[in-house]
C-alpha cells in the first residue's frame, strides 16, 4: 500500500486551512523530520524503514540517533514503512509484517535527566552553535556529532524552545521541541 503525503497550501482567497489540512501538514513535517535519522545500512535493513505504532508515534533510527514524533491521524496506519521518496512529496510503502520487528526505540529514550538546558529559536547558524553548547552543558561535558545535532533541529519548521536533557557525558542526550524528540549518542573519543 503506497501512501502519498503532500503539503496543503493556504488558498489564494486567504481562507484558513481546515483542521484536516493542518493535520496533513503536521504529519508531513513530522515524517520528513523523522526520516533524517533513517539508516542506509544494507546489513541492518529494518532500520532503513520508519516505524509507526498505534499511538501515532513515528520513529526512525540508524543506531546512533533516534527521531520520534507523535501525530495522531488515520492517514498513516500502524506498521513498518519503506520511504520511496522524500521532498515536496513523500511516498511511503507499507511493508508486510514478515519484514521483521523494528527495534524497541522506547528503551533508548532516557527516562530521567540530571541536567536540563533550554534555548530559544533564532537564526539557524546561531541555533546550531547554541544547541551544541546546550547539549554539552546538559550532559555534563559530552561531545555530539554536529551533523546529527543539525538534523535533530528542524530549523526550517521550528518555532519556540528546544530543551536538552542529559545525565552525563557518556549517556545519550535527548533533544525535545515542538515536532518531536531526538536522542543522540555521544561521540566516543579515543586517545
Amino acid at each position: 500500500m503506497i501512501i502519498e503525503l503532500r503539503k496543503t497550501k493556504r488558498s489564494r482567497s486567504g481562507k484558513s486551512m481546515t483542521d484536516d489540512q493542518q493535520m496533513n501538514n503536521k504529519l508531513l513535517d513530522a515524517v520528513r523530520w523523522v526520516c533524517r535519522a533513517r539508516s542506509d545500512d544494507d546489513k541492518r535493513l529494518i532500520i532503513n524503514y520508519l516505524s509507526v505504532n498505534k499511538d501515532g508515534d513515528i520513529a526512525a533510527t540508524d543506531g546512533y540517533r533516534l527521531h520520534k514524533a507523535t501525530v495522531k491521524t488515520d492517514k498513516l496506519p500502524a506498521g513498518i514503512y519503506r520511504v520511496l521518496k522524500t521532498g515536496a512529496v513523500v511516498w511511503l510503502d507499507k511493508m508486510p509484517d514478515s519484514v521483521g520487528k523494528f527495534p524497541d526505540y522506547e528503551a533508548v529514550i532516557p527516562k530521567t535527566a540530571d541536567h536540563e538546558e533550554t534555548i530559544e529559536h533564532n537564526e539557524h547558524n546561531e541555533i546550531l552553535f547554541a544547541a551544541c553548547v546546550a547539549a554539552s552543558k546538559a550532559s555534563g561535558g559530552g561531545t555530539y556529532n554536529a551533523g546529527y545535532m543539525d538534523q535533530a533541529i528542524p530549523a526550517d519548521k521550528f518555532s519556540g524552545k528546544i530543551t536538552f536533557l542529559g545525565t552525563d557525558e557518556l549517556a545519550p542526550i535527548m533533544v525535545q521541541h515542538d515536532i518531536g524528540t531526538a536522542v543522540i549518542v555521544p561521540l566516543r573519543i579515543r586517545l
